[in-house]
């Protein structure tokens, strides 16, 4: 996950988006989805956003991102535009490696990142993308995904790859809009 427009300078100075980084942060520490995980995730900060692995249960991810998009309008509501909390969520299921990073700190790296990362790329505020493989489980689990998630088309990422993505929105939750980015470059 990431912010969307964090750095543009009309919505707040730099100690500003430095609050803006911590209260979501702090959203996502309490957030039941995060704390009760059978084991705790993998975090990896990445400057304005996070990558959050969970090793077992395909659920929390998305969740997590659901929780999160609720605390994020509730947030909204109670403040001033400039205080606004945007965010951007890619979710995939894939494999992720630990290497030793600089000062022999962990650093995560591996296609379940990347292409988290790929999909996120394509949203704008309030979007929650799923690659094929997590929305089809998810559909498969339950007839609330079901409702929930929405196929969007095939788009084209990295190195010319082809790959179907789907969003993830309720009336609470989510951005029911076709990404910009997408509009001229989705398939069916």
């Amino acid at each position: 996950l990431d912010f969307v427009s964090l750095s543009d300078p009309s919505l707040g100075d730099t100690e500003s988006q430095i609050k803006k980084i911590e209260i979501l942060f702090n959203m996502i520490t309490k957030s039941k989805f995060f704390k009760n995980a059978d084991k705790p995730p993998i975090v990896s900060h990445t400057g304005d956003g996070a990558a959050i692995c969970y090793l077992k249960n395909p659920r929390l991810p998305l969740e997590l991102a659901i929780d999160l998009h609720k605390k994020i309008k509730s947030h909204n509501n109670k403040t001033k535009k400039k205080q606004h909390l945007q965010v951007r969520i890619g979710i995939n299921s894939g494999l992720i490696f630990t290497t030793e990073g600089i000062g022999q700190k962990p650093n995560y790296w591996g296609r379940g990142i990347n292409n988290a990362q790929r999909i996120m790329s394509f949203g704008t505020s309030n979007h929650i993308l799923l690659d094929v493989t997590t929305a089809t489980e998810l559909i498969s689990l339950s007839e609330k995904y079901r409702k929930y998630i929405h196929y969007l088309g095939i788009v084209k990422i990295k190195h010319g790859e082809k790959i179907p993505i789907y969003s993830a929105y309720d009336h609470d939750f989510g951005n029911k809009d076709k990404p910009e980015s997408l509009k001229s470059q989705i398939s069916s």
